[in-house]
């Protein structure tokens, strides 16, 4: 499907990916609310793709086999996810599973544990150099890493990839 611009609001309920793509010129958000954006069992994989940014916001994100692209020549590009750990106890807050984002800032931040595996994170401005890459988690949180591949800014600028908490790898 092809949109100009999009927005899915869950009102606290559940959005889940079935698999398939989702392309819009400007901005895709999907908002659950304090409820999880999950990714279907069984489901195929899912493409998401956006002139300008791709945002999810929820309770928990739970994703997996999930590429996201966002930005054009014209426009740079943003992925956003926001886990708010609501509705989660004791589950990763935010988990990336098999995924590839790219966009020009790719941010990822969760209020509580994020785990990423096999996950691919390219931030850059194309030939202009790398671009910013955040992840972020909220007190008591943690970010695990297993089999990523993260490409941000250079190295002097290191200290724009954050985590408030524990790093494993």
């Amino acid at each position: 499907m092809l949109f100009r611009s999009a927005a899915l609001a869950g009102g606290g309920g559940p959005i889940v990916l079935a698999g398939g793509r989702l392309t819009v010129d400007r901005h895709l958000l999907l908002d659950s609310g304090t409820g999880p954006i999950v990714s279907s069992a069984g489901a195929s994989a899912m493409d998401l793709r956006a002139g300008g940014s791709v945002r999810l916001m929820g309770g928990r994100l739970d994703l997996r086999q999930l590429t996201a692209s966002a930005g054009s020549e014209e426009s740079p590009g943003l992925i956003r996810f926001t886990a708010t750990g609501e509705g989660s106890p004791g589950a990763p807050a935010l988990r990336l599973r098999q995924a590839q984002l790219t966009g020009q800032t790719i941010q990822l931040r969760a209020e509580g544990t994020m785990t990423l595996s096999d996950v691919d994170l390219r931030a850059s401005k194309g030939a202009a150099g790398g671009g910013d890459l955040f992840l972020e988690t909220g007190s008591g949180g943690a970010t695990q890493l297993r089999d990523a591949s993260l490409q941000g800014r250079s190295e002097e600028h290191t200290s724009e990839l954050q985590s408030h908490s524990d790093l494993v790898c």
